[in-house]
């Protein structure tokens, strides 16, 4: 069985070799903040919530959080696979250099 952590270990193991810093985040003062924020060289970031495989957004608080990123404009990926890297990456040409 594959768990999150698996999945989130795996995934910023990926974007460390592709330079990009992803950071554990939190947010002391609110329920809900992604998992974690990605620097990417050029000044592009990223936030990432990581589920075990087939889970969805389920609480409220996240859901409302992520909302309030999109608004301002950030990407907001939920990542359920070890593999959304290149899937992603190669789809929307992120942190190209």
């Amino acid at each position: 069985m594959i768990l999150e952590k698996d999945i989130e270990r795996k995934v910023c193991a990926q974007l460390g070799a592709m330079g990009i810093l992803s950071i554990k985040f939190a947010d002391p003062s609110r329920r809900g903040a992604p998992d974690r924020i990605c620097l990417c060289p050029g000044g592009q970031c990223f936030f990432i919530e990581f589920k075990a495989p087939g889970e969805k957004l389920d609480r409220a608080e996240q859901i409302k959080y992520h909302a309030k990123l999109r608004n301002l404009g950030f990407e907001v990926f939920v990542v359920d696979d070890e593999h959304w890297v290149g899937d992603v990456f190669s789809r929307l040409g992120y942190c190209a250099a």
